[in-house]
């Protein structure tokens, strides 16, 4: 398929080119291992994680990774050393979820994009006051449906479920409201009887938001969440909240320990 426009309006055809695009896995693995050599966050594993991890291999369980999301340049690849370091054999078949404006970055090519699993999300914060509501909610219904064909496609997903990075209002510590559209993005999967689970990982660059150090960051994989049909929207949002909240504070724990 031809490599289409990114844009809102486009959305269709933008979701229908990334359900068939599948990365390079020579090129990515080097990608993340070129992350991994430049950020080389310290990753600790929550107790039980192994197993985890380990069961989800056997059973086909497919991941649906949330980070929290303190950097608006580079979280992407803090993150994606964290999964050449947790699930390796993953590496190219982990795609992620990031604001469309990643496509028009002149910092670096599409084809990087692409390469390290980005998925374009036209979210309402940056085209609600340029397009039709309706519009922004047609395109968040079609990157629903290309996810979940990622995912029973044997693919894994990682994203930002805050919406949005800190910018400073709050403790860097402290995350941020999780949005809805989580279930949304995983509830068809679950329906359709794919195994998934939550996969909770919280980091820390540092005590305040002006020191934030993304090459000194700590990151926690903390316990998973098996996703069932039963769970509600409020359900779905207070899970991921308190998973991600007690993963995130785990690496401030841990920050504490190692500066002491």
């Amino acid at each position: 398929m031809k490599r289409p426009k990114v844009s809102i309006e486009n959305y269709d055809q933008v979701y229908s080119y990334f359900e068939q695009y599948r990365q390079p896995v020579r090129t990515t693995k080097l990608a993340y291992a070129v992350m991994d050599r430049v950020f080389h966050p310290t990753v600790l594993l929550a107790p039980g994680v192994d197993q985890e991890l380990d069961d989800f291999r056997q059973n086909d369980t497919r991941q649906f990774m949330v980070f929290n999301h303190l950097s608006n340049k580079v979280d992407q690849f803090v993150a994606a050393s964290i999964v050449r370091r947790i699930v390796p054999e993953d590496v190219g078949r982990t795609r992620v979820i990031a604001k469309d404006s990643v496509f028009n970055d002149p910092r670096y090519p599409r084809s990087f994009a692409e390469a390290m699993g980005t998925i374009p999300a036209f979210r309402t914060v940056d085209h609600g006051d340029k397009v039709p509501s309706q519009l922004v909610q047609r395109a968040a219904t079609r990157l629903g449906e290309c996810v979940n064909y990622l995912l029973t496609d044997g693919q894994n997903i990682a994203s930002y479920q805050e919406g949005t990075n800190n910018k400073g209002e709050r403790d860097p510590h402290t995350i941020g409201d999780i949005k809805p559209g989580i279930w949304h993005l995983t509830h068809q999967t679950v329906a359709d009887g794919t195994p998934l689970a939550l996969t909770f990982i919280g980091s820390s660059y540092g005590w305040t938001h002006d020191t934030l150090n993304p090459r000194d960051a700590i990151s926690v994989v903390g316990n998973s969440v098996p996703i069932t049909e039963d769970l509600s929207i409020d359900d779905l949002v207070a899970i991921t909240s308190e998973g991600l909240q007690s993963a995130v504070t785990a690496a401030a724990n841990a920050r504490y320990i190692s500066e002491r």
